[in-house]
């Protein structure tokens, strides 16, 4: 079936709707002769033969009915006498569903499958559907007492419902309306067979849609063949009072409110009005979610508060009800005559013909009218046989007329009419006709719809409200209420904002999933991201909205819509237009999906441009093409790009890479993701080149592979190396740099695999595998002797003293670093010279060499502000902070290691952030800052925990066991004092010595024995002379000094402190120094 053939199909059933929705004012042998006619014309469309393969992914909901007792039927009654009754049940089938905008797919022998959803979505489909299956269940319960007794069993349906996406096709009609694929379809068919007789059963992500209108309660853990986990399907058990969103919102509590001051006065002075005799006719309209009814109940609260002589009355149209003629004016009517549903018809009828009699002062003239409006039967006051068509319109309207303007007598009056944007025609035709009522009364008559609607009557309001979105203040506002919060992530903000665009009932679905989902935290009102917000689901009921309005939107429109979602929230026009096959209607196109409030025109010159109104718009729209479809677009995108732009490219690189990756065309995919990468290392922009390097990758090692694709992959992974060495775990990227070594070493590429050995010797150091790191390099610097590569030699020389300096031979590292230094000089490789200047800086201060500590770090900057390397740049500054810890000079380590800190999480280098984040941390603590330092401390370590960097445990959780331990925190400070001696085992020794001083500390604090005390305190006396740490063989004296002062052996305390000052004058160490003065004058 052709798309055009569909859309016909379409517009029949809208024309059959319709004339069913004017059953009660048309004569009746005109509306069955039209509906015949159209009824035709549908059936032979439908019953076309061959349907193409279109398809669509959909979220819908899915109902599968089936009639228990249909066997036994069977072997009881004649084979007519069961099509007779099968007939019944599957003409209500139909009817029932249909009503309810859904569609019958199939029915397999006494089994019905129908759709909701599927073709047009609306925004309650979950509860249409089982809506549906509850009138069925009735319809057969009642067809039951009917045939029991000759079928001699008893018959009842039972139900399964389940809601998800589905993969949808048109098909052959012998297979059903529609071809639908998917788990969601398979677990709605085990839920049909695990419900019993007369028990509808619904998933638990159906439940939840539905669970503010339905009561349903859970009937146990089931498990279903072919999964692992169980399912805990609910019962539906009855319909509860609530009917709307909004009254769902209600009973879960509101948020509370902020803004609409303005459009909260406007209601407020035409209700003065109308409560001094000049009735007012008021609209309220906006996109749906963006707060109308919200609107309507704060001005009611606010008016219920400082009034008390007047009356509410409210009629709702309801989506699933919009052919139920007069159903806001039936629902008003109940209101004023105190009807309840449990009333009987004669108790019904008695209040409206007293309410009506006390308001008419005897006058029944109208009560015919009200009575049928309201479907009660009634011999004494029925409707005149001659009275029909236009003639019964023209006295439902005046007895509509009448009695608003009574009750307008009696008090003021506010009438709600709401969601206008569902009233059925006759309702509609009746509103303009009571217009003039409210105007002559004391009544204040409210209306609000869709911004999507334009009533036939717009323009006649005496005030007109017309709500718009949120600006970002307000939605600040209402994501701090939401969460009861006082601070908010910049980026929790910027994403709601970016993808809500200010809807009120978006932003307030998107924080609820968002804290669902445990990716929103809240403690003690502040709000903290536990992971980031990028492949955040959008919530159902907002997807919902968002199809339900999309499906109302003629073919051709829909045609550019899915194309316009691939390239972008914002999407140029001539790009549009080069991937449309069917350009001509494009600008009236666009118009159109701009007057449904879909697009906003952004700009005219230099070249068209234009943006989805709502991000979450966009993603709803590209969600519905399939995937083979999004891949064939995304190529199209991609080539109009490339033919527009042809001499412009390295502008739009990005925008290629990202959408050939999404098409099937690998090659260009890997071309332009390398290039994209490139860009971006270029720019610095290294956590866009890491992920650009990445999905390059991904597309060439799912290729064949060639030699020539190896050797990409290794050109590639080293791009990509070099750029992850400080931003991932060593666990995440050595076996990728492993995989592209055995393709260098196979294919005999020399440089490649020295450098590759460089990268991995580098990140084995971090992991704590020094003796791997030792092999690798050595290896680097064999290749560069051998091929004659002064650069690979170097950089092979300085690991080594890289490695050195981590096994705490801080002399042999020096010795290294400086031949590696001028290894580097000499090839000009400047970037290298700053790498082992910085590591020479952190051994000459293990050695307490500072003067030469100073010239190395001087020599570092020197080298990378030549080549305009900031990581190396950043690097020596907090190399240089370190160094100013162990010195004493805390102030000046502060600001060395602030900006290194500053600008690794600008470039999410979490190894430099948790390093640089640690000195700053103990530079507060010696400050005297000592909460902050420790809470700063905390969080570092918790960075080293995650990334299980054992590099960072010694250099992060030392200090943390230091200062836990002089504030009292002993569990604390053990824990960390561990995880401190565990990383210096793995693969940074020289640090020990924090840990066993908390140790030291911890013992002393909690009585132990002073030999206890001791013994960690030459632990490090000891280790410290064996490797030449004069600085860390100071402080030792200088801990042990303060324990020994507190435990009142003054005369080994003074001794200690005595050669502590010593060593802190030799070696210039003048923070200290002035501590062990003052140490000095208490003893």
């Amino acid at each position: 079936m052709d798309a055009n053939r569909i859309e016909k199909i379409r517009d029949l059933i809208d024309a059959i709707d319709a004339l069913e929705a004017r059953r009660s004012i048309l004569p009746a042998v005109a509306v069955e002769s039209a509906l015949a006619a159209l009824r035709k014309q549908l059936a032979d469309l439908e019953n076309a033969t061959v349907y193409p393969e279109t398809g669509e992914r959909r979220c819908a909901t899915i109902m599968f009915s089936d009639l228990s007792g249909y066997t036994a039927m069977n072997e009881r009654l004649d084979p007519e006498e069961v099509e007779a009754i099968m007939h019944r049940i599957k003409t209500a089938a139909i009817r029932i569903v249909e009503s309810r905008g859904g569609t019958v797919n199939q029915f397999v022998g006494d089994e019905v499958v129908a759709l909701f959803g599927i073709p047009r979505a609306h925004e309650d489909d979950p509860c249409r559907a089982v809506h549906a299956a509850l009138e069925l269940h009735t319809f057969v319960r009642e067809l039951n007492a009917e045939v029991e007794k000759d079928v001699g069993q008893t018959l009842g349906m039972h139900t399964g419902i389940n809601s998800g996406l589905i993969v949808t096709s048109l098909r052959d009609q012998r297979d059903g309306k529609f071809g639908i694929t998917g788990d969601v379809v398979n677990t709605g068919a085990r839920l049909l067979a695990a419900a019993n007789n007369d028990e509808i059963l619904v998933s638990p992500v159906t439940q939840r849609l539905v669970a503010p209108y339905f009561q349903t309660e859970p009937v146990g853990l089931i498990h279903m063949k072919g999964k692992s986990e169980g399912m805990v399907p609910h019962r539906v058990v009855k319909k509860t009072a609530v009917q709307t969103r909004f009254e769902a919102a209600e009973l879960k509590g509101f948020t509370p409110y902020a803004g609409r001051e303005k459009e909260l006065l406007a209601l407020h002075s035409a209700f003065l009005k109308a409560r001094a005799g000049q009735g007012r006719f008021v609209t309220i309209h906006g996109e749906a979610g963006v707060g109308k009814s919200r609107l309507v109940a704060e001005f009611l609260h606010r008016v219920q508060h400082q009034v008390l002589d007047f009356s509410i009355l409210r009629g709702r149209c309801q989506s699933h009800e919009q052919h139920a003629a007069y159903l806001p004016f039936t629902e008003l009517l109940r209101l004023a005559f105190g009807i309840d549903d449990i009333d009987s018809p004669t108790t019904m009828r008695q209040k409206v013909v007293d309410a009506v009699l006390a308001l008419n002062a005897g006058r029944d003239e109208y009560l015919p009218a009200l009575l049928r409006i309201l479907s009660i039967p009634s011999d004494q006051y029925s409707v005149p046989n001659e009275l029909s068509g236009e003639g019964l319109q023209r006295n439902i309207h005046a007895a509509l007329s009448a009695t608003l303007a009574a009750l307008g007598r009696r008090q003021p009056l506010i009438l709600l009419l709401e969601d206008w944007q569902w009233a059925d025609e006759a309702s509609d035709v009746a509103l303009m006709h009571i217009v003039d009522t409210v105007r002559a009364a004391s009544a204040l008559l409210v209306v609000n719809y869709r911004a999507d609607y334009l009533p036939a009557w717009h323009g006649t309001s005496d005030t007109e409200i017309e709500l718009g979105p949120l600006d970002q203040s307000g939605t600040q506002s209402m994501i701090r209420a939401i969460y009861g919060a006082d601070e908010l992530p910049d980026m929790l903000t910027e994403d709601i904002l970016q993808r809500s665009s200010g809807n009120p009932f978006f932003v307030e679905e998107l924080c609820e999933l968002l804290r669902d989902q445990g990716i929103v935290r809240v403690v003690d009102g502040r709000v903290t991201l536990q992971r980031g917000l990028k492949n955040v689901t959008i919530p159902e009921t907002v997807q919902a909205l968002i199809r339900a309005k999309l499906d109302r939107l003629d073919r051709a429109s829909r045609a550019v819509l899915g194309p316009a979602s691939v390239i972008g929230r914002e999407f140029l026009v001539p790009i549009l237009d080069r991937v449309l096959a069917d350009r001509e209607k494009l600008p009236s196109l666009l118009q159109n999906l701009s007057r449904n409030d879909l697009i906003q025109f952004l700009r005219s010159s230099p070249e068209q441009s234009c943006q989805f109104k709502h991000a979450i718009t966009q993603e709803v729209t590209y969600d519905t093409i399939l995937r083979k479809r999004r891949a064939a677009l995304h190529q199209l995108v991609a080539e109009a790009i490339e033919e527009l732009y042809a001499a412009r490219l390295e502008e739009h690189l990005e925008v290629l890479a990202f959408h050939y990756d999404r098409s099937d065309a690998s090659d260009r995919a890997t071309r332009y993701l390398e290039l994209a990468g490139d860009k971006a290392t270029g720019r610095f922009a290294l956590v866009d080149a890491r992920a650009h390097y990445e999905h390059a990758l991904r597309r060439v090692a799912a290729a064949e592979q060639t030699e020539a694709k190896r050797r990409k992959l290794v050109e590639l992974t080293l791009k990509w190396g070099e750029i992850s060495v400080y931003s991932a775990p060593p666990d995440v990227v050595i076996p990728v740099l492993e995989t592209a070594l055995g393709h260098a070493e196979d294919l005999g590429l020399d440089v490649e695999s020295a450098q590759l050995s460089r990268l991995i010797g580098f990140l084995n150091i971090f992991g704590g595998n020094l003796s791997a790191a030792k092999r690798l390099y050595a290896r680097c610097q064999t290749i560069g002797q051998r091929c004659n590569l002064k650069v690979l030699e170097a950089h092979g020389v300085s690991g080594l003293g890289f490695v050195a300096n981590h096994a705490a031979k801080f002399r042999e590292s020096v010795k290294h670093l400086e031949t590696g230094y001028a290894l580097h000089r000499e090839a000009g490789e400047l970037l290298g010279c700053a790498h082992a200047a910085n590591l020479l800086n952190n051994s000459y201060a293990h050695l307490g060499e500072f003067e030469s500590a100073r010239e190395a770090t001087e020599r570092a900057l020197v080298a990378a502000r030549a080549c305009d390397a900031l990581t190396r740049q950043w690097l020596s500054h907090y190399w240089s902070g370190l160094t100013l810890i162990l010195q004493g000079s805390w102030d000046s380590a502060i600001l060395e290691a602030s900006g290194a800190l500053t600008y690794a999480r600008g470039v999410d280098k979490m190894l430099i952030v948790s390093v640089a984040g640690s000195v700053v941390a103990q530079a507060q603590f010696m400050l005297g800052e000592r909460h902050r330092g420790i809470a700063q401390l905390e969080e570092m370590a918790e960075i080293a925990r995650q990334g299980t960097i054992y590099e960072l445990y010694s250099r992060v959780f030392g200090p943390l066991a230091l200062c836990c331990a002089e504030v009292g925190r002993n569990e604390e400070s053990l824990r960390a004092a561990e995880s401190c001696l565990q990383g210096c085992v793995r693969t940074c020794a020289g640090y020990e010595h924090w840990a066993y001083w908390a140790q030291a500390i911890v013992a002393s604090n909690t009585g132990a024995k002073s030999e206890v005390v001791d013994t960690h305190f030459q632990q490090s006396i000891e280790l410290a002379k064996a490797r030449g740490q004069r600085p860390f063989l100071a402080q030792a004296h200088f801990y042990r000094s303060k324990v020994l002062l507190k435990r009142g052996d003054v005369t080994t305390a003074s001794a200690a402190l005595k050669q502590a000052t010593e060593l802190f004058e030799r070696m210039d160490m003048a923070g200290w120094l002035a501590e062990a003065r003052r140490q000095t004058l208490s003893v």
